[in-house]
């Protein structure tokens, strides 16, 4: 079957499919390549290597910045997201469309992104200069499998850190880095935010404004984590601060509590600080 056939009969099997068919439809498609050999069958993988989580509805259009480490999509759901790529977390959500975003782009830079609506406007979104900083000095290491017997390991569940004197950019930058030293340690079970966040849509829970440990009990009840970590980062003058604690599900009892302080930059805080007290909070130092 020719291309256009191919594309024919995907749209039909859509058509067919219905509103709640399209949400579940995985259609995989081999269209041979003037010139070029066919591979074998089971040397074609169907296997994701990633999954983004967040849209209340279908991504319509994806693209991947300019440097190839992050992902826009726009969606549906009148949104369109900005994701990391290596982690497969939300950075940024852009709203202000009134029907679904159908096209996304980069600008030749990344410190842009342009979006295509049906609500028949285009709008230019800034990406901005605290984010692309702090980003760009992310270099997400690959983790080795653990030696040691994982389903031994304690799961924990991390929380999105509260920004106190910093932006939500910021501080979702360094949240993702707590996530990245957790997963190196290899001494947790580090339950992933799309599929927590799932589990918590399923059961109507907002995360928003969680900030007791009452709360964080709550949630790890629902998503079945032995432990939770929350925390906060903070600024006060030139002073930037971490505070961390783990808390057990079980019991709602604190089992640790760390703190770093780092002066000037809050690179320094997220090139060296973060890493010093997630070692600390792991109980390594």
């Amino acid at each position: 079957m020719n291309p256009k056939g191919i594309l024919f009969l995907t749209a039909l099997l859509l058509a067919i499919a219905g509103e709640e068919g399209r949400a579940n439809l995985q259609v995989y498609l081999q269209v041979p390549v003037p010139g070029a050999a066919s591979l074998p069958a089971q040397d074609v993988s169907s296997t994701p290597v990633r999954t983004f989580k967040g849209h209340s509805s279908f991504v319509q259009s994806m693209t991947f910045s300019p440097d190839g480490r992050y992902l826009a999509t726009g969606s549906w759901d009148e949104t369109a997201k900005l994701w990391e790529v290596a982690t497969g977390r939300a950075i940024r959500t852009f709203q202000g469309h009134n029907d679904e975003v159908l096209s996304v782009a980069f600008s030749p830079d990344g410190r842009h992104l342009a979006t295509g609506s049906g609500d028949k406007t285009a709008k230019l979104w800034e990406i901005p200069d605290e984010v692309i900083s702090l980003l760009a000095e992310i270099n997400v290491e690959k983790v080795s499998p653990s030696t040691g017997d994982v389903s031994s390991m304690p799961s924990i569940a991390i929380l999105d850190f509260n920004g106190i004197g910093v932006s939500a950019q910021e501080t979702q930058v360094l949240t993702n880095r707590v996530v990245t030293h957790f997963v190196q340690l290899g001494r947790h079970q580090v339950i992933e935010r799309g599929e927590m966040e799932q589990i918590l849509q399923e059961q109507d829970f907002q995360l928003t404004g969680c900030t007791t440990n009452e709360c964080a009990v709550e949630i790890g009840q629902l998503i079945g984590a032995q432990q939770i970590l929350a925390g906060s980062f903070g600024k006060l003058g030139t002073v930037y601060t971490i505070d961390m604690k783990i808390i057990d599900v079980e019991t709602g009892r604190v089992l640790r509590t760390t703190s770093y302080d780092s002066e000037g930059s809050i690179n320094l805080l997220l090139t060296e600080g973060l890493a010093v007290a997630v070692r600390r909070i792991a109980g390594m130092e």
